[in-house]
């Protein structure tokens, strides 16, 4: 797959595939993949149907098998498919060859990435068969110059106008926000704590990800004020501010309007005690974790209550830290492969930024990164693996060019719920929950809208 850059644009994969059928007929397939950041990845397959000499074409998801005991020294990783093939009609497809595309490992700039490609194919997803021949190419997402034009002729050859990703992709039907939806207000409240000695590192990756996606002004980032035209209010509680005291006088500045954001996010310690009540953690605001949180902590559950009085459109209070005993180590897990995107830059998404971020009725979002007496797993790669998917999930769907990106929150928060979990297991587990002899992580959350 491609190299990690910068940027976010994609890569779509090209795959011409001879095979034999179950009654020994030749069948070419000939494969539109998009990989996604996250690992996993769309397919589209069109063919000739050898019985009645009609094209067919059949829809797929996929995801990467590097969970749970591949580690970060194995040679390959394999895309599998994930759930059952569709038809053009959306109905599941029967006696369906399913191809898995195994890609070669390598490192690229520090991260772990998907190179070379090759493809087999299955009926029942267990025994698998090398096609007579295949061939594949990359192709970058442009619209422009010679390779722009391949890349055009090869969207036409799987998508139809009427559909998302081919609208997307040129452009159509993508209405930037109007100057009212440009007056509503973005305000911002990262908590971070970047100086413990254990998870510093770990948090700084987590606060980078989410300024870097919110706040910056660099125009290849995804979600950029300049873009959205939002007026925006950030506020930052780390380093040597790391205080109770300073989150609540950051708390009590936020004054939004009733068509406003609030966004409210935590990486650091969490804890809670044997008599709490509340699902979710306390977050423990001490510059060092062996230090006592007892005089120093606030129920995430109470932020979320005090920032819901606050009447905004849209209330998302979001904490990655572990929900055990105080003084509990988080765990450290592996890295998956980042599937990373070309140089080429992507347009905004602005249906699904609307949708997230301008709902029609009003959302309160509360999150947090494991269920009552679990730990967070992460490394200092990904960050925390919660914030990491989060991130993703939100990510891919600003910048969704497929048609198949979340544009919901309860959609979005219980796909990075499900790879975390998957991620967490690649962490040992010694003591606490476990699945096994691995880590037992499952984050927890709730969407209310009205």
């Amino acid at each position: 797959m491609a190299f990690c850059t910068s940027a976010y644009g994609q890569v779509f994969f090209y795959f011409e595939a001879k095979v034999l059928t179950a009654d020994k007929k030749p069948l070419t397939y000939n494969i539109f993949l998009n990989s996604k950041w996250d690992g996993s990845a769309a397919a589209r397959i069109n063919f000739k149907d050898p019985a009645t000499g009609k094209s067919r074409l059949v829809k797929l998801s996929l995801v990467d098998n590097d969970f749970p005991d591949a580690s970060d020294t194995d040679k390959v990783v394999n895309l599998l498919p994930f759930g059952d093939a569709y038809d053009e009609s959306d109905k599941p497809e029967k006696n369906f060859m399913f191809p898995r595309f195994q890609f070669t490992k390598t490192k690229s700039y520090g991260n772990l990435v998907g190179a070379a490609a090759k493809v087999y194919f299955s009926y029942n997803n267990k025994q698998w068969y090398a096609p007579i021949s295949s061939t594949y190419q990359e192709f970058e997402y442009r619209t422009d110059g010679p390779a722009g034009l391949k890349t055009q002729a090869l969207v036409k050859r799987f998508f139809n106008k009427n559909e998302a990703f081919y609208q997307g992709y040129f452009n159509m039907n993508n209405p930037k926000f109007t100057a009212d939806e440009k007056r509503r207000k973005m305000f911002f409240l990262f908590i971070a704590a970047t100086d413990d000695p254990k998870i510093g590192i770990t948090t700084q990756i987590d606060l980078i990800h989410f300024q870097d996606f919110l706040l910056s002004v660099d125009g290849g980032t995804p979600l950029n004020p300049d873009r959205l035209g939002f007026t925006i209010s950030s506020d930052e509680v780390s380093g040597k501010n790391f205080t109770k005291k300073a989150v609540n006088n950051a708390i009590d500045k936020l004054k939004p309007g009733p068509r406003d954001i609030v966004f409210i996010y935590y990486s650091g310690h969490g804890f809670r005690y044997s008599d709490d009540t509340s699902k979710y953690p306390r977050i423990a605001l001490v510059a060092n974790g062996s230090q006592s949180p007892d005089n120093d902590n606030i129920a995430v559950e109470d932020i979320y209550k005090r920032v819901l009085k606050k009447g905004a459109r849209v209330t998302i209070v979001l904490a990655d830290c572990c929900n055990e005993n105080y003084g509990s180590s988080p765990r450290e897990g592996k890295s998956q492969p980042q599937y990373a995107n070309a140089p080429a830059y992507t347009p905004m998404n602005y249906t699904n930024a609307r949708a997230l971020f301008l709902p029609s009725k009003s959302v309160a979002i509360l999150a947090c990164a494991a269920e009552k007496d679990q730990l967070a797993a992460g490394n200092v790669q990904l960050g925390g693996f919660f914030t990491h998917f989060i991130y993703t999930e939100l990510r891919n769907s600003i910048y969704d060019r497929y048609g198949y990106a979340e544009a919901s929150w309860t959609r979005i928060l219980n796909n990075a719920k499900e790879y975390t979990r998957r991620q967490a297991l690649t962490a040992d587990c010694k003591g606490g929950p476990c699945d096994g002899d691995r880590s037992l992580q499952r984050p927890l959350f709730i969407v209310t809208t009205k």
